[in-house]
């Protein structure tokens, strides 16, 4: 998040928003497409100009989902500061770059083995044997296992349920 915001800093020269025209804010967006990749690198401070962050030929630029975050984040700001009074720029007449999705691999998804099941259901948590670390337990690293065997769900699926999406038939 902060990098994100560093560099909208960066690329809007510090401009505070309410100095911003619409061709301002177009080009915020435009720049924002050919911003190079910095993994690792610390980012320059607010201050440095937009050059600072910007690809050279030979830069690597950021890939699509890193560019639709930082498009979204600078659309929220500027639909936030338009509501606000902030700015007069409407965000409606922005031209917002289309950014085209990657090609991503499917991650294919692996159940379990019998060996994995038994190790799990196997420990002191479901065998009854407390070797004193009971009390150290909490008690979704009770039921997650049990709900995810039970109902088939993924982690963040069942980790999402609230009691009001549980009941009995």
């Amino acid at each position: 998040e902060r990098g994100h915001a560093c560099r909208l800093n960066i690329l809007s020269e510090n401009r505070p928003v309410s100095a911003l025209s619409l061709e301002d804010f177009n080009q915020l967006y435009m720049l924002v497409m050919q911003v190079k990749l910095s993994r690792g690198a610390k980012l320059p401070p607010p201050e440095s100009p937009p050059e600072a962050i910007l690809a050279g030929p030979n830069d690597e630029r950021l890939g699509a989902a890193t560019l639709k975050k930082i498009i979204l984040r600078l659309d929220v700001l500027h639909k936030f500061a338009y509501k606000r009074g902030y700015t007069s720029v409407d965000p409606a007449k922005t031209d917002k770059p289309y950014i085209e999705e990657e090609d991503s691999v499917p991650q294919e998804e692996k159940a379990f083995t019998p060996d994995d099941l038994s190790a799990i259901f196997t420990g002191f948590l479901y065998s009854g044997t407390d070797s004193g670390s009971f009390d150290l337990v909490y008690p979704c690293q009770f039921w997650l296992p049990l709900l995810g065997l039970y109902t088939g769900g993924r982690l963040n699926e069942i980790c999402q349920l609230d009691t009001e999406d549980v009941r009995q038939d």
